[in-house]
């Protein structure tokens, strides 16, 4: 058995420009796990589709869904 590998990515609010970052956790192809959020983002549940979570900006409110970029490299 393997170990999970870490991916760090940037988030950027669409609407405000806000940065901070998403931490993943998983194997390439496969279903990664949110293990972190931070620098003005937190995570809610999605209420119009639930069981999923939404990124939510903390300065103009701003959601996006919560998805790991394919492309994401380990750190």
């Amino acid at each position: 058995m393997t170990d999970a590998k870490q991916f760090m990515e940037e988030i950027t609010c669409p609407s405000c420009a806000r940065t901070g970052h998403a931490t993943w956790q998983g194997e390439a192809g496969s279903k990664r796990t949110l293990i972190d959020i931070g620098g003005g983002f937190d995570q809610r549940a999605d209420d119009a589709n639930p069981g999923f979570q939404m990124i939510v900006c903390t300065e103009c409110g701003t959601t996006q869904p919560l998805q790991a970029s394919p492309a994401l490299t380990p750190h």
